[in-house]
């Protein structure tokens, strides 16, 4: 049996459609809905769907991406024993091909703690900009500035004859082994959102473990509006910075002097990139 891990906050109708799309998998699973603490009524409308291999479960307080899959993963830590765990945005779609292709290379390799497959955009073609590398102290300087940060874009690009791309991929649909996310004590909570993916990869990383794409699989990424529909453009932004420095003050040695300059870096960025929003608003339409 593989667990299946998905996070709803407000927009359970969504996640409705998540639930009813898994419900047609053939594959042996067990389906975990977490309502992140929704200020509407999304757990209500959710635990309709409760069946004997799902579960609907509510936190008591809306702590972000990392706290609410923390709270999904211990739940099942304590009540169901599954080697692998599919942690999935609700706007994600993928099949039982997709499960088992991952399942049979875990299998093969025990030091891969992580694995994702190709993602999707609505048309099938492929998202841009979906695996990188471990980013470096010098490039995170350099991304504040919306100008250098076109030089230290350091995406890969995904090659099909390679069977496994070792990097760290987008956490739109990622499968964990059980074992390396417990032991690494899965996602960090002092990050609300964004930069998850680089904090589980470093983690991993240090703890012997691979993250990486398995490039004979695919899924499909809707887009959901769920986070612009609760955060204007500057302030994800925003958040978006407070998790960078967090990252390198906890995880990429960013210490003394140099986080004060990457400090002052973000607090630039934010007014750079405030000031670029206000001026493409001020653009004349095309109408």
């Amino acid at each position: 049996m593989i667990g299946i891990l998905v996070l709803n906050y407000k927009e359970y109708k969504q996640t409705i459609e998540f639930i009813c799309h898994i419900k047609q998998l053939k594959s042996n699973y067990y389906l975990v809905v977490v309502d992140n603490n929704s200020p509407n009524e999304s757990y209500t409308e959710l635990k309709k769907y409760e069946s004997e291999n799902c579960k609907v479960i509510r936190t008591q307080k809306n702590g972000g991406y990392s706290y609410g899959n923390n709270y999904g993963m211990q739940w099942i830590y304590n009540n169901i024993k599954v080697e692998y765990v599919v942690i999935a945005n609700p706007d994600t779609i993928f099949d039982d091909n997709y499960l088992k292709s991952i399942v049979s290379f875990f299998a093969d390799n025990d030091k891969c703690g992580l694995i994702t497959g190709i993602m999707l955009n609505k048309d099938s073609s492929i998202v841009e900009n979906q695996i990188w590398s471990l980013p470096t102290i010098k490039e995170e300087f350099l991304k504040c500035f919306l100008l250098l940060s076109k030089i230290c874009k350091k995406n890969k690009i995904i090659q099909k004859e390679i069977q496994f791309i070792n990097c760290v991929p987008a956490g739109c649909c990622e499968v964990v082994r059980s074992k390396a996310f417990y032991e690494v004590s899965g996602f960090d909570e002092n990050i609300f959102l964004f930069y998850e993916e680089n904090v589980l990869a470093k983690k991993m990383k240090e703890k012997g473990y691979i993250t990486g794409i398995l490039t004979n699989c695919s899924y499909y990424h809707m887009h959901s509006t769920t986070i612009n529909k609760c955060y204007s453009l500057i302030q994800k932004y925003k958040v978006y910075l407070n998790s960078m420095l967090y990252y390198n003050r906890h995880y990429n040695s960013c210490k003394g002097i140099w986080y004060i300059l990457l400090f002052l870096c973000s607090r630039f960025a934010l007014m750079e990139y405030s000031f670029y929003i206000k001026i493409k608003h001020l653009r004349p339409s095309n109408d």
